[in-house]
């Protein structure tokens, strides 16, 4: 899976998660980690910079507890 593919499910899982967040809290949690730890990887990994990647790893980290 290259790259842009993992940056499209981290944006999936962050858009699933604020979708279930009334519901189950835990759930929506759990889809907010794995998409940041996502992005960190394509951070780490990717031989560019991405503002807005960086963008959606602040705000997931500001958001998770």
């Amino acid at each position: 899976m290259d790259l842009e593919n993992l940056e499209s499910l981290a944006d999936i899982l962050k858009l699933m998660a604020l979708k279930c967040k009334g519901d189950l809290n835990e759930k929506s949690t759990l889809l907010n980690r794995k998409a940041l730890l996502l992005y960190k990887h394509i951070a780490d990994t990717s031989k560019t910079y991405g503002l807005g990647r960086e963008n959606k790893i602040m705000s997931l980290q500001k958001l998770l507890p």
